[in-house]
């Protein structure tokens, strides 16, 4: 496997096998796995030590959340429309 860009992006997203890559670009892949894995149980074990919020906490977090949300939706939609006018346009 050569040693380039191209050659690491093929073998992180698993198109090249890790037997016939560059050695190099099969470690730096392997340790950023490791990382990957490593600092989402590193999340997950900060979050659970959080205490639980207030239920006046919770009904704020849950209507800031329905409006991004909300407006996520409404975002994408209006893309969809200008995507579909576009294409009628042309």
């Amino acid at each position: 496997m050569e040693f380039n860009i191209r050659g690491f992006i093929d073998v992180f997203t698993w198109e090249v096998s890790w037997l016939d890559a560059n050695f190099f670009w099969v470690l730096l892949s392997f340790l950023i796995y490791v990382f990957l894995i490593l600092f989402f149980i590193w999340l997950v074990k900060t979050e659970s030590n959080k205490p639980k919020p207030s239920k006046e906490e919770q009904k704020a977090l849950r209507k800031s959340a329905l409006r991004i949300i909300l407006f996520s939706l409404i975002v994408l939609a209006l893309l969809k429309i200008s995507e579909f006018f576009i294409v009628i346009f042309e």
